[in-house]
């Protein structure tokens, strides 16, 4: 506690506003001079800790102390300092960061976690103590390149890795956790990793490192480049690839998700189950969505899946998922429509089975709001991007799936006019042989029995607004029949072709009673007309055939 009192007062000085700071840098000097003398040939190890953490509070207290991170983990590794680098009047001097280079030396990787790691615990929630922790937090990466797990004590070595992830997933959201994790920890939790018995918890500490850095990449976008080494570095990409589809839970049910959980070995449970278990210290495990989606779309885009032959079916599974978490976001919408697009590029029309397709509907829901968005903006542009996605996506599922895919879009659409353009997605599934039975059924059982609905006993149309409600619906759907008929030179059998002359004759009565008599029509009554151009063309085909 004296030292953390200490460590106080040494970071306070170089937080003053005051005029002589000279006189104050010159005192922090004087004092890292003092520690080199008094340090330098102790071997006691507590007075060894007293002394790291009385230098760190020292090295701290500069204002531009953080310019020295790399420059100490350089001279804990033993490498060269730049020659006739330019430092900061204000940075710690190097022979400061030589001096908790001579004490560290002296302790074993334990004590030095063990010291660094409480050091941050006992520090006051201050951000005069950011940079202090910044500075614990990267030996505590250092102890761990110092660490040589033992057969027996492998745990302990365990153990301080997990925590020194832990650690820095608490220290996150400063400015220059960047550097930190991808210059210091990282490398050495991943080299303490590659020496841990099998029996370890390395997926665990996998999922942890993989989760920490898809955060990272989640609020720092432009560090794709550096999120793509390291993971590369430790985990085949095939391996990250595999459990891509798997990181959007919202994708499996609950009954799914508890049969995955059953083991440890299994990267997802890890994701979706495991979140802070005691067993890596609390360590988050879980995977950042908006991260992940980058990190998939970096994938595609640099290439790094080609040498594992993915087929379309897999790469729509795969690859899918992530979109929406890069379409949500405004600056990342263009990078989610370039994935998209790439994807359905290798997805042949007709090709994806209905296992696919609650990706499909997700997707097209999320697209559909940005297609009615635009439209009441009147950005003519983006109608015409997202309904030609929208589109594409449908057309790549076979015939039967397309009409699950439309009627279920149709079923919970909230915008009552994008209904019939979805319907009219429909024809699209006419091909030769395509079995389109459930189409026609869905067509008959909410649309025509409707329409029938509103002929009353004296073959005569009633109830004219309701009738008008889903109108566009009913021209839509006879259209497409229209189509079938010219393609198949048949009749849908699940039809009676008798209701549709029967809605022909209704509404062509209808008409003529508007046009001879003196009564009041409804409004935008001549929406009408359409319907009745639909039917003739359908039945005038029909006869043809």
């Amino acid at each position: 506690q004296l030292i953390m009192n200490n460590t106080g007062r040494n970071l306070e000085i170089g937080s003053h506003d005051v005029k002589n700071k000279v006189n104050e840098f010159q005192f922090l000097n004087e004092k890292l001079d003092v520690l080199d003398c008094k340090y330098s040939t102790e071997d006691d190890e507590e007075k060894l800790e007293t002394g790291l953490l009385e230098t760190l509070s020292l090295i701290s207290s500069f204002p531009k102390a953080l310019s020295s991170l790399s420059c100490l983990w350089k001279i804990l590794n033993g490498e060269n300092l730049t020659a006739g680098r330019k430092v900061p009047e204000t940075a710690p001097p190097e022979k400061g960061l030589r001096v908790i280079a001579k004490i560290v030396r002296r302790l074993s990787c334990f004590n030095i976690h063990s010291c660094a790691a409480q050091a941050i615990a006992f520090s006051a929630d201050d951000h005069l103590y950011d940079v202090f922790r910044a500075y614990c937090l990267l030996l505590c990466g250092w102890s761990l390149q110092k660490c040589s797990p033992q057969p027996r004590q492998w745990k302990r070595s365990q153990s301080i890795l997990c925590e020194t992830i832990r650690l820095y997933q608490d220290f996150r959201q400063r400015d220059f956790e960047i550097k930190l994790w991808f210059n210091c920890i990282s490398e050495s939790c991943l080299k303490l990793k590659s020496q841990l018995p099998e029996e370890a918890l390395h997926v665990g500490i996998s999922a942890s490192l993989a989760g920490t850095t898809f955060s990272l990449l989640a609020d720092h976008p432009n560090e794709v480049e550096n999120c793509l080494k390291f993971m590369i570095s430790f985990m085949k990409c095939e391996d990250i690839l595999h459990h891509f589809k798997e990181v959007n839970s919202e994708i499996l049910s609950h009954e799914q998700i508890s049969v995955k959980s059953s083991t440890r070995n299994d990267l997802y449970w890890w994701i979706t189950t495991a979140l802070k278990d005691d067993s890596v210290c609390f360590m988050d495990t879980s995977w950042n969505e908006k991260g992940v989606a980058i990190f998939a779309s970096a994938c595609w885009s640099e290439k790094i899946i080609n040498g594992a032959e993915i087929s379309p079916d897999q790469s729509w599974s795969l690859f899918s998922p992530h979109v929406p978490p890069l379409l949500m976001e405004n600056e990342l919408r263009e990078i989610g429509l370039t994935l998209l697009e790439n994807v359905l590029l290798k997805v042949p029309p007709n090709s994806l089975l209905k296992s696919s397709a609650t990706n499909a509907i997700n997707l097209i829901q999320l697209l559909s709001n940005f297609l009615i968005d635009s439209s009441y903006k009147r950005d003519a542009e983006n109608v015409t991007c997202f309904s030609n996605i929208i589109q594409k996506i449908v057309t790549r599922f076979n015939p039967a799936t397309q009409v699950d895919i439309i009627c279920d879009l149709v079923k919970n659409c909230p915008y009552h006019g994008l209904e019939p353009w979805l319907l009219g997605l429909l024809r699209y599934a006419i091909g030769e042989n395509a079995p389109l039975d459930m189409m026609w059924i869905y067509f008959r059982d909410v649309y025509v029995d409707e329409m029938m609905k509103y002929v009353d006993e004296d073959s005569a149309l009633e109830k004219i607004d309701q009738f008008f409600i889903n109108i566009e619906h009913y021209i839509v759907i006879v259209n497409i029949i229209r189509n079938f008929v010219l393609q198949e030179n048949s009749w849908p059998k699940m039809l009676l072709r008798k209701n549709f002359e029967q809605i022909f004759g209704v509404i062509n009565d209808k008409i003529g009673t508007w046009e001879t008599k003196d009564v009041e029509k409804p409004a935008e009554y001549h929406r009408i007309f359409l319907l009745q151009l639909a039917l003739s063309l359908l039945l005038e085909q029909a006869e043809c055939k």
